[in-house]
């Protein structure tokens, strides 16, 4: 992920999220995330409690994700990025993009 998270992109987050499959253990990268808001920090903590019922897992650094929600303030007008290395089913990974 990339940019700024915000309520503005909790759409396209729960679609992302929701395209994942049952089980499926996935890895999410906050190198370049500079901000996350209270929306999308309960998005993913929410998520992840539902998605571990189906056997999955949500695996990223929340040391460093909380340390975005409380001490960054976000940047104006940055893209962030959510990418599933998992292929789609025309094999292809998914990746969606959406403006902060």
């Amino acid at each position: 992920m990339e940019g700024s998270a915000t309520f503005i992109l909790l759409p396209k987050w729960a679609a992302a999220l929701e395209a994942v499959p049952p089980g499926v253990v996935l890895h999410v990268d906050f190198k370049g995330l500079s901000y996350i808001d209270h929306a999308c920090l309960a998005l993913l903590m929410n998520w992840k409690k539902q998605h571990e019922v189906t056997g999955g897992a949500l695996i990223l650094d929340w040391e460093t994700l909380r340390a975005r929600f409380h001490h960054a303030r976000p940047r104006p007008r940055q893209t962030c990025i959510i990418r599933q290395d998992a292929p789609n089913a025309d094999g292809n990974s998914r990746e969606q993009r959406g403006a902060a």
